[in-house]
């Protein structure tokens, strides 16, 4: 489940792979499918990586700024 600034949650599918194996049969690539994971070992801030978002249509919405969904900063999909 991932859950909004405003508390609502969603289930969310997606798989994540080895960082090893996926860096060396990428190698080269600028962005790595199934590469995802904690922003720090101790984090609780979830980095999705790139591949996650492709196919979805993504909306980031300025600092200080009222949108239909609310004042920004965010990003949703």
């Amino acid at each position: 489940m991932i859950e909004g600034a405003n508390g609502a949650t969603s289930a969310v599918n997606f798989s994540v792979a080895n960082a090893n194996t996926v860096a060396q049969t990428y190698a080269g690539d600028s962005a790595l499918p199934l590469l995802a994971g904690p922003v720090f070992v101790t984090s609780s801030i979830f980095d999705w990586g790139l591949p996650f978002f492709y196919g979805r249509n993504v909306y980031a919405a300025i600092e200080q700024q009222a949108t239909p969904s609310g004042v920004g900063p965010y990003v949703a999909y």
